[in-house]
């Protein structure tokens, strides 16, 4: 998914959310984390609403509450035993997982236009390529970073460069939790045989339904209905947004270490997916939609709108902006359209050096 469909989508889902005072979001998930200060900060930059919702919604008093507590609970108890290599592990798979967190957003295989998805055969082959793409670019980076903890934890040294079905299968036997995640709720049949399924087109299809095929040696077969591989995309959207809310909760309470160790490896300490996601929700929060995004040469170039017509207030363009320069980059271009489209502020960034310039 491109940057633009990216903001599209994301725009969609913080619209699809009920106006949420930040209290309720900090009260909800403040039992998951030390640092309440910093947790408050998140909050109050648009962080965790949407999430808060799918929390709400899938999450909470559910068997998901409990894994969702003991994948933050794993990351602890490795860096209690032993702190450097848990934040390794973490840093190690950062990228990627920022990358994979656009996929989270997305469930496009319904929303393709070019092909009739009436026919069972064409259902199935779309959906499985999804299905692929899915676990493929946001699953399996989770995977290694949760089977590199489970080894910080007990003590063992990890394998490299061995298969995801390999990396889930220990998981599975060292944590409840993720025979669960990554099997017992995908129809008993681990994620990363769906990855092969998908990746083989180890299935065909027999009038209304898909038979797949999975295993090795002893092969197995599994009837799904149409009904089936649309819930799996919803049970694999709630697991994204439960990584997700662990991914970001970790990284509240781990933070100076954690980015630390980023900054020590590369000059880019967020990774320009977190950006733009990061400028999507905080522009949300405060009343405005974002409609272009891109870094260009040390220079982010951002464009928005309001949401609702407004008087012009420059102490909280200051306050926007401000808050906007704190994770993008010291230089930074910024248009502000109107709901009508009229362009009414221009702002230039330099060297956080703040210029407004009303239109």
């Amino acid at each position: 998914m491109n940057h633009d469909d990216y903001i599209i989508r994301l725009t969609d889902e913080l619209k699809a959310v009920p106006t949420i005072d930040d209290s309720v979001v900090y009260d909800e998930f403040q039992p998951y984390v030390h640092d309440t200060d910093k947790l408050s900060h998140v909050i109050s930059l648009g962080l965790l609403r949407y999430e808060y919702s799918k929390y709400m919604q899938d999450i909470k008093d559910t068997r998901l509450e409990s894994d969702l507590k003991a994948i933050i609970h794993l990351f602890r108890d490795a860096y209690l035993s032993d702190s450097k290599a848990a934040v390794e592990a973490f840093v190690q798979n950062y990228d990627n997982i920022s990358e994979g967190l656009k996929n989270v957003i997305q469930l496009n295989y319904l929303h393709n236009p070019d092909i009739d998805l009436s026919r069972i055969d064409l259902f199935a082959k779309y959906s499985f390529m999804q299905i692929g793409n899915l676990i493929e670019g946001t699953q399996k980076y989770y995977v290694q970073l949760f089977y590199n903890l489970a080894m910080i934890v007990h003590q063992k040294k990890p394998v490299r460069n061995e298969t995801l079905g390999y990396y889930v299968q220990e998981l599975i036997s060292l944590h409840s939790s993720f025979d669960y995640l990554y099997k017992g709720m995908l129809y008993d049949i681990e994620i990363s045989q769906w990855r092969n399924i998908a990746n083989h087109n180890s299935y065909r299809c027999v009038e209304d339904v898909i038979e797949v095929r999975y295993g090795k040696g002893n092969i197995k077969t599994k009837a799904i209905s149409r009904l089936e591989i649309e819930n799996f995309f919803l049970k694999m959207d709630t697991v994204g947004y439960l990584l997700k809310i662990a991914h970001v909760l970790i990284g509240i309470d781990y933070h100076e270490d954690i980015f630390s160790k980023i900054r020590d490896k590369s000059e880019k300490i967020i990774s320009d997916d977190d950006i733009i996601a990061q400028v999507i929700e905080t522009s949300f929060s405060y009343g405005y939609e974002t409609i272009n995004c891109k870094k260009g040469s040390n220079i982010w170039n951002i464009s928005i709108r309001e949401s609702t017509l407004r008087e012009f207030d420059k102490s909280k363009i200051i306050k926007f902006l401000t808050v906007l320069t704190s994770f993008t980059s010291p230089n930074m271009v910024l248009d502000i359209y109107n709901c009508n489209a009229k362009k009414i502020i221009h702002a230039e960034v330099k060297n956080r050096q703040l210029t407004i310039i009303k239109v």
